[in-house]
């Protein structure tokens, strides 16, 4: 706790005594208007949106130029991140989970990135990230619009789209540990036709033992305008990546050397393409009709081994697949009360074919370096239906407020064959009727109060139902109630930002692995209560602060494990859960074109165990970002974990078993672009 407050006293002391601190007017902040697309599945402000909203602009994209999704994310209060099997991830929003539980939506340009039931963590991997203009982040439940795995929130990646005069532009970086990667895009618009290209290659050796990385991705993106009213958006994502999968450590070996790695073998493998076609019409007046279909072809899967950590035998994962999402959206504008109306229907058919085989691990000294298949462990085709109206109105009964009500219907459905009989055939069914309400007050031009419930549920997945070790057919979805209130407001001429939200969830049902088999099982209740806030001070026009800043707050309120031995977990702490985190940024800006930004990450401790025997204190981090804009050139360069402080992401403890997940040491990396 020191080390904690004594780094927030540095940078303060900093910002404090920087020279010319004065009170000027030319600069003018972003407004309380800013325009989001997730809080109600069209384009709204933000000020009118009654949940917790927080923006990763277009500039903060292109100035942090992240490598994992953690240097970008964890500028937003109440994001979970961490590092799992050698990947930067996000794990889920408000929610401390494991990695494959489904808690947190990924979207992109408003459809769903990843099969139905998957985890968030791994998505970002399989994702054009040179692609990705800004990200949008909605905290809270979102079933009500969003269906199944919205219990957290969701976040909304936004594409760039076609430029209106031609552009051209090439790139490259390099970094510590044989890491690289460039690419080119650009595009045009040339009457009712406009398109545009992004291509890139990363690849980097790894700063660990086996944690080499090989990635291609590309995305092409064509519109055609026909008429006035009317738009068709075509956009065709190609994502190939091979990496390898340096595994956890005891603590015995993290204080040895925390760049080794027990294995030699463990990697994984994708290939897949993600194709949509979106049209939008203007009807009459008010009226807007889109319409959205998309295909994902998961053409290869591989994962070697699957959760199999220092055991003398694993498994192999090889999964195939195709998912048809299907969405039709309504909306209509009133004049009365400035009223709106929004009805949908999402449907989505996905195809799976998962083959797990048994593994026997060759191992010399203290690496795996070979395996033996030896036969077959399990092999499923999984069927999954998804069906969901949804109906949303909104209406302002006095100029400044805002009453949103919505609801949804979902019902989703499994269709198993069991090609080895191993548990046998089987289809399960669920069904569910979410709702959210919601209102926003204008209190004053700069100072906007909001309040909502919202109700959230998680449908279990194939997995946890069928295809893993510990899978229970019995299990029934976790459901969500949740309160927030929240104010966003600006100051001195709004050279003084802030956001702040208090929120408070109860989960029912939550599904937890108990025992030492790692039975999933609904153990009972868990409770979420936070405060998020983000404040951000432009002193003068060369100098900006930004703190994001969350209390949370997630306890086991009904958790018994029968074992054996049977423990009671109720009223102890979710393992991976801070108390507190914060990041605080400090840019200056000396020049035109040149920025330079200082950037500091700090968690509390956290336990790493259910019986809140274990804990584990993370250092706090320093990043150090500059970049430089002369003309058509642009230069950058960054240094992550500034310090070199040896840590570990996070740490997990099963039984006798503690594990350790090393974080990534000091790694400097510099970059050229030249628009043409």
């Amino acid at each position: 706790m020191i080390r904690f407050k004594f780094n927030i006293t540095v940078l303060m002391a900093a910002f404090l005594l920087t020279p010319q601190f004065i009170w000027a007017e030319e600069i003018k902040p972003e407004q309380l208007e800013e325009v989001v697309v997730t809080g109600a599945r069209i384009s709204e402000k933000v000020n009118e949106t009654p949940a917790t909203v927080n923006v990763i602009s277009k500039k903060d994209v292109e100035a942090v130029k992240y490598r994992n999704p953690i240097e970008i994310l964890n500028r937003v209060p109440g994001v979970y991140t961490r590092s799992f099997s050698g990947e930067n991830a996000l794990s889920s929003i408000r929610v401390p989970t494991f990695f494959t539980e489904p808690y947190t939506l990924i979207l992109m340009d408003g459809l769903p990135v990843a099969t139905y039931g998957r985890g968030s963590a791994s998505i970002w991997r399989e994702l054009n990230s040179t692609d990705i203009e800004r990200i949008e982040v909605v905290k809270g439940p979102s079933s009500a619009l969003y269906g199944s795995n919205a219990i957290g929130g969701v976040v909304n990646i936004i594409t760039k789209k076609p430029p209106i005069k031609p552009e051209l532009r090439l790139w490259g970086e390099y970094g510590e540990h044989g890491s690289w990667r460039g690419g080119a895009s650009g595009g045009f618009t040339k009457d009712k036709f406009s398109c545009n290209l992004n291509l890139n290659v990363i690849y980097t050796d790894g700063w660990r033992e086996n944690s080499k990385q090989d990635k291609k991705a590309g995305t092409a993106r064509v519109q055609y305008t026909p008429d006035d009213l009317s738009v068709f958006d075509l956009k065709v994502e190609y994502v190939n990546f091979d990496n390898k999968m340096p595994g956890s450590l005891t603590k015995a070996e993290f204080d040895f050397d925390w760049r080794q790695d027990n294995y030699d073998i463990s990697y994984v493998t994708m290939e897949k393409v993600i194709s949509s076609l979106t049209y939008t019409r203007m009807v009459g007046e008010g009226g807007e009709l889109k319409a959205a279909i998309l295909v994902r072809d998961i053409m290869n899967h591989d994962v070697i081994p699957t959760y199999e950590i220092r055991r003398t035998s694993g498994k192999l994962n090889k999964m195939e697949g195709l998912d048809v999402d299907l969405q039709v959206l309504y909306k209509q504008d009133f004049k009365f009360l400035r009223s709106r109306m929004i009805g949908g229907i999402d449907y989505e058919r996905g195809n799976e074919k998962i083959d797990k085989y048994n593994l026997a691990l060759t191992k010399i000294g203290s690496q795996y370096v070979d395996y033996t298949v030896t036969g077959f462990d399990r092999s499923y085709d999984i069927k999954t239906n998804i069906l969901a109206p949804y109906l949303q109105f909104e209406m302002s009964p006095i100029e400044k407020v805002r009453i949103n009500i919505g609801s949804r219907y979902d019902t989703v459905s499994y269709q198993v064959e069991d090609e080895l009989n191993v548990g046998g055939d089987a289809d399960k069914k669920f069904s569910r009727f979410t709702l959210k309400s919601g209102a926003t007050f204008d209190i004053t031009e700069n100072f906007n109060l909001y309040a909502g419930y919202s109700q959230g549920f998680v449908v279990p997945t194939p997995s946890q139902l069928f295809t893993s070790s510990g899978a229970d057919r019995d299990l029934n979805p976790e459901k969500a109630d949740n309160y927030e209130i929240g104010v966003r407001s600006s100051f001195l001429n709004k050279r003084i930002k802030l956001d702040l939200a208090y929120y408070s969830m109860m989960i029912k049902d939550k599904i937890v692995a108990q025992g030492t088999s790692r039975i999933y099982k609904n153990a009972g209740k868990t409770s979420h209560n936070g405060i998020e806030a983000v404040v951000t001070v432009t002193p003068v026009d060369f100098i900006r602060f930004t703190l994001s800043y969350t209390y949370s707050r997630n306890i086991y309120k009904e958790f018994e494990d029968p074992g054996p031995p049977r423990k009671d977990y109720s009223g102890n702490w979710m393992p991976s859960a801070p108390k507190h985190h914060l990041n605080s940024r400090l840019a200056v800006l000396p020049l035109k074109g040149l920025e330079v930004e200082l950037e500091m990450d700090a968690i509390s401790s956290q336990y790493a165990d259910d019986a809140n025997e274990l804990r584990y204190k993370r250092p706090a981090l320093f990043s150090l970002r500059s970049s430089y804009d002369w003309k058509s050139w642009s230069f950058w360069a960054h240094i992550t974990n500034l310090t070199d402080r040896k840590y570990a992401s996070y740490i997990s403890a099963s039984g006798s078993n503690i594990n350790y997940y090393s974080g990534t040491p000091r790694t400097f990396w510099v970059g050229i672009a030249y628009r043409f």
